[in-house]
């Protein structure tokens, strides 16, 4: 009873995820009882998804794989992936896709751009309406495959030296 009435509320306040489930309510009395019940559906941000791994390497892609996660009662809309490299160490940086958008439904995704001979490892984030979710947790390390260069050395010069050795330098 609330205030003399025979209405009442159950409220939560900031509910979160740990709060769905059947709520029941019994009002007894001396002579009988009865409930009332209701099913609590609470919605979030999708969980972390899982088991990223990398199933093809090139010199400048990989194409990685992955589980989704939990999508928390709402669609998951998109995925973003991030790379962490041998030079960043612990920055995670967003990475090019192809095709740039990696959609809700999607469980793979070719990650380009990349630096040959160089060691990443990757993570994925979901989205839907809610919000983004935690990152997975990163996938193993791995480098990708060696590659010729792209660009010829410029400003070759040289001179100097001590007596059979010769300097040069370039860019």
């Amino acid at each position: 009873m609330q205030n003399g009435s025979s209405n009442a509320k159950l409220l939560i306040r900031n509910a979160q995820l740990k709060h769905a489930g059947s709520y029941t309510c019994t009002a007894k009395t001396q002579v009988d009882n009865t409930t009332a019940s209701a099913h609590l559906v609470v919605r979030g941000p999708p969980g972390a998804p899982g088991g990223v791994r990398i199933v093809h390497k090139s010199d400048r892609s990989v194409t990685l794989q992955w589980s989704c996660g939990a999508d928390n009662h709402s669609p998951i809309s998109k995925y973003t992936i991030q790379y962490r490299d041998q030079f960043s160490k612990d920055v995670w940086k967003n990475a090019t896709t192809s095709p740039a958008d990696v959609e809700g439904n999607a469980e793979t995704a070719i990650v380009v751009d990349l630096f040959p001979w160089t060691e990443y490892e990757f993570r994925v984030m979901a989205t839907n309406t809610l919000g983004t979710g935690q990152p997975s947790r990163p996938s193993h390390k791995e480098k990708t495959l060696e590659s010729v260069p792209v660009v010829a050395p410029s400003d070759v010069g040289g001179g100097g030296g001590a007596s059979r050795e010769l300097t040069i330098t370039w860019t």
